[in-house]
């Protein structure tokens, strides 16, 4: 290939991410006629653009968010949520770490990131000004427990990335990189806890219930339904009717879609089954058996914005590869010196482009970039380039320009969004320049 077509082909993914970040459009929307637009230039035909639509990703994202959808739809998430907050019995202490399993919990069945914090962010809020906790703090260690979640083999992370390295001819343990990033987030959590007031929690004796922090979820943050509803990975909007009512079909509905997000989990983890097929044929179930004539309903919970962004970068990202733009980059990092040197500028481009976009478009990016530096440096572990690049692309999420940070905005009160404005500002900007040199100096330097 020449290098007019390569050289296209890197101005419009850098024009993609932008417009996507200015005109706060969908980029799998603008990924798809980039992929056109720069295959024709090159001489691609139809069949060679669409060679990297990733079709078993897209069973994947569809399956896993059409049961997360069932459950959230009847009330199972909503139910789960209110039965833990009433085991604290007042520990006020344990509200972070509350939140922070919540949020674990319910990305690592499956849910999307953005659907997550949408739920555990107005309890996670409400309970910080009922009990004059850092709002600043539960905010971020709730974030850390949605990220620690991330890529639990059910996630749409884990499946995106493992997607990437198989079609590199690498490979990773799911298990080990969900590990690694549960391990990494959890420190960072301790950190936020200690630092943002947790010392002064475990001292103080509250007996006050702590039932009452569910009031936040409706009450206290009034503004986060309309935040989310403006986002790229909205959440389903489906009437919740099914969560208020106590008759016995809704509760063993419920009971029935819990059972179903366990074997989900178990059946991805334990038999290695494909958790998009599985989830899809746990929701037929369900549908079968407890909602004949209502699936459309849950079919429109699908987070069809998170299907076509995911779908139109890896797209366009295959046309890049096709057209030798991924190999020059490559070339270019290696002529840095080392490949070690490369997934570092890798992890430093993945934070910054990630700061102003969403980070699993921007992971099916950079991601590809890292490949051939890996395949060519055999000393360098991939379960070590992979966590320091990924944990860069998404350490910077709560950047107040991003969509995890405006809910965090939206969820508190009007004098404290200005003080959260700058702490978010100063939290991506410290992990965008210091989360790269720490997980790369720890996990690539010494492989």
């Amino acid at each position: 290939m020449t290098n007019g077509p390569v050289l296209l082909g890197l101005l419009v993914l850098a024009v993609i991410f932008v417009l996507a970040s200015w005109r706060g459009i969908n980029v799998g929307t603008l990924a798809f006629p980039g992929a056109l637009l720069v295959g024709t230039v090159g001489g691609l035909d139809l069949t060679e653009m669409l060679a990297g639509f990733p079709s078993e990703l897209f069973v994947v994202v569809v399956g896993i968010t059409y049961l997360f959808g069932i459950a959230q739809t009847n009330g199972t998430i909503d139910w789960l949520l209110e039965s833990s907050v009433r085991m604290l019995r007042g520990k006020v202490a344990l509200l972070p770490v509350l939140c922070f399993l919540l949020a674990f919990a319910i990305t690592a069945i499956g849910a999307v990131g953005t659907a997550t914090m949408a739920m555990t962010l107005p309890i996670a809020m409400g309970a910080a000004y009922r009990y004059q906790i850092s709002p600043f703090m539960m905010a971020m260690v709730t974030t850390c427990g949605m990220q620690a979640g991330f890529f639990s083999p059910n996630a749409v992370y884990s499946a995106t990335v493992v997607q990437i390295l198989q079609d590199g001819d690498l490979s990773v343990s799911r298990l080990s990189l969900f590990l690694a990033h549960a391990v990494l987030n959890l420190t960072i959590a301790a950190v936020v806890y200690f630092a943002g007031g947790g010392i002064r929690l475990l001292r103080t004796q509250q007996t006050e219930s702590a039932e009452l922090v569910l009031a936040g979820h409706s009450q206290e943050t009034s503004g986060s339904g309309d935040v989310g509803a403006s986002t790229s990975e909205a959440t389903p909007t489906v009437s919740h009717t099914a969560a208020n009512s106590n008759d016995a079909h809704d509760r063993t509905f419920r009971w029935a879609t819990f059972a179903a997000l366990i074997l989900l989990f178990c059946g991805v983890l334990i038999l290695e089954l494909d958790p998009g097929l599985l989830a899809i044929g746990l929701g037929a179930i369900l549908m079968l058996s407890f909602g004949p004539r209502k699936d459309a309903a849950y079919v429109s919970a699908v987070s069809w914005p998170t299907v076509l962004m995911i779908t139109g970068i890896l797209t366009y990202v295959g046309v890049l590869d096709t057209v030798g733009a991924l190999d020059a980059i490559s070339d270019a990092l290696t002529g840095t010196g080392s490949s070690t040197v490369g997934i570092l500028l890798i992890a430093y481009m993945a934070a910054i482009v990630s700061a102003f976009a969403s980070s699993i478009g921007t992971m099916g990016a950079v991601v590809p970039l890292a490949v051939p530096l890996i395949a060519a440096d055999p000393s360098i572990g991939v379960l070590g380039a992979v966590t320091t690049i990924t944990a860069s692309t998404y350490l910077v999420d709560p950047s107040p320009l991003s969509i995890l940070g405006a809910l965090v905005l939206a969820n508190a009160r009007d004098k404290d969004r200005v003080p959260l404005f700058r702490k978010l500002t100063l939290w991506a900007l410290g992990m965008a320049l210091i989360a790269p040199l720490v997980a790369w100096t720890l996990l690539v330097l010494p492989s």
